[in-house]
């Protein structure tokens, strides 16, 4: 190691300036050979238009509207250097260097801005300053200058509307937004804001069955629902919370009836809607509430069909049911009555139906009268076949028999009141005994007993009950 140290102490020591020109000839010699063998050349690069000093936009309470479309322009740039510059020039990390930009203190002197104003602005393009192996520069570049569409800012309080997006899981449903800023002060273009329609923000509840708290970035929009874009919002993010809670539907129980009506009206009727209501709350405590129970009906009162409209809420009032927003509040009870027709009947003893009587034995069935009430168009059609009229002779012998008369009604008639039949029972075997004794008699003669017997019967009624 010593020699070696030694030896380079003795080569520099001797002849130092012979050597120095050896560098600078050798240098000189290596420029001259790299300008020879690698000409000057030109290469096209392309940059998209950034904007620097915004801060001048704000403090002159301007704006740019066509910004987004200046950002996109391309600008070319034409760099002048060596083959070897220029390909590490274009290397990835180094083109992304070659910018091209606006500097806004150009709107400096622009003055108060009235309406939208269209200024020219300088274009500075701008090469990447970390390369310095080797040397370039910019020979030209196009579009040199581009177009502002500049306007002044005005700013506006407005208040934030949430739109639900999305439905919650079925059986649940969504309470009203709450936040606790309502307002924004939203910032534009004077000449765009009449076109301003609303500040809204989306909260998503798709199958969301919990309370929910997001935040949300309000945007200012049209009247057709398209965004503006060229404003801001003040604050930029709201914090939200939606309720959510169990729906439930609880039935409407059918109103009684207390009181009679006149006696010239019969009630037809009694109708109601909805049969449920839909209800939210806490599940436990809507499960105690098994329905809700409608005021009493009183006929006494009614003179004519009515309807009335009952307020269910007071009802919920000492629990925390709510009902759900566009469900029903009310229920309307319509009670519908008729005014009587009345008109007298008579059913002939053919017309009723024996029932139960004993073998060996006939019955005959006396005329009814009975005055019928109702419905005009049914009871003036109504015939005695309809009404299937009946009495039961079960456990019943010969002799006269005051019997409770069975009729079937149709809807909307009524009877006053329902006599007892009078009903007379004989043994077929006397009637036998009997008929021996008259076959020897003409046809004529034959009739003439029998009426005489009709007769009799006739006066019969008048007999009283043996029983």
């Amino acid at each position: 190691m010593k020699k070696i140290i030694q030896a380079t102490k003795a080569f520099f020591a001797k002849d130092l300036l012979w050597k120095i020109f050896s560098i600078v000839v050798a240098v000189f010699l290596w420029f001259v050979v790299m300008n020879t063998l690698n000409p000057t050349e030109t290469k096209t690069f392309t940059a998209n238009i950034s904007f620097i000093n915004e801060y001048v936009l704000e403090d002159n309470n301007i704006t740019i509207l066509n910004s987004d479309e200046l950002e996109q322009t391309k600008v070319s740039i034409r760099v002048s250097g060596t083959r070897p510059a220029l390909d590490e020039l274009n290397k990835t990390e180094n083109k992304s260097g070659i910018l091209a930009y606006i500097d806004l203190k150009q709107l400096s002197t622009l003055g108060e801005v009235n309406g939208v104003q269209e200024v020219s602005l300088n274009i500075t393009p701008k090469l990447p300053s970390n390369i310095y192996t080797y040397s370039y520069e910019i020979s030209s570049f196009s579009p040199n200058m581009v177009d502002a569409q500049v306007d002044a800012l005005k700013s506006q309080v407005m208040k934030v509307e949430f739109d639900i997006v999305g439905d919650v899981e079925s059986g649940y449903t969504a309470g009203d937004p709450v936040s606790d800023t309502d307002t924004v002060t939203i910032t534009g273009p004077e000449s765009e804001f009449n076109m301003v329609s609303s500040v809204r923000a989306n909260i998503d509840l798709d199958g969301k069955n919990d309370d929910v708290s997001v935040a949300v970035a309000p945007a200012v929009y049209d009247a057709d629902g398209n965004m503006l874009e060229h404003f801001k919002v003040d604050p930029s993010v709201i914090d939200v919370s939606v309720g959510i809670s169990r729906r439930w539907q609880i039935p409407v129980e059918e109103p009684e009836v207390v009181g009679e009506l006149n006696e010239n009206l019969m009630l037809d009727s009694i109708e109601y809607s909805p049969k449920y209501i839909e209800v939210e709350g806490d599940i436990a405590e809507m499960n105690e509430v098994e329905h809700i129970q409608l005021p009493a009906i009183d006929l006494s009162e009614i003179d004519s069909s009515q309807t009335t409209a009952y307020d269910v809420r007071p009802r919920l009032k000492d629990t925390d049911i709510n009902i759900v927003d566009g469900s029903p509040t009310e229920v309307t009870v319509t009670v519908n009555v008729i005014a009587k027709s009345s008109r007298d009947i008579t059913l002939k003893g053919d017309d009723i139906s024996v029932q139960g009587l004993g073998g060996g034995l006939e019955a005959s069935v006396s005329d009814v009268h009975l005055t019928l009430s109702g419905e005009e168009d049914v009871v003036e059609t109504l015939t005695a076949a309809q009404l299937s009229p009946a009495v039961n002779l079960t456990g019943m012998g010969s002799g006269w028999h005051s019997v409770e008369l069975s009729i079937t009604l149709p809807d909307n008639v009524e009877v006053r009141n329902v006599p007892n039949v009078s009903v007379y029972i004989e043994s077929t075997e006397e009637i036998a005994e009997v008929t021996p004794e008259r076959e020897s008699e003409t046809a004529e003669e034959t009739e003439e007993p029998i009426e005489t017997e009709s007769e009799t019967l006739t006066e019969q009624e008048t007999v009283p009950d043996e029983n």
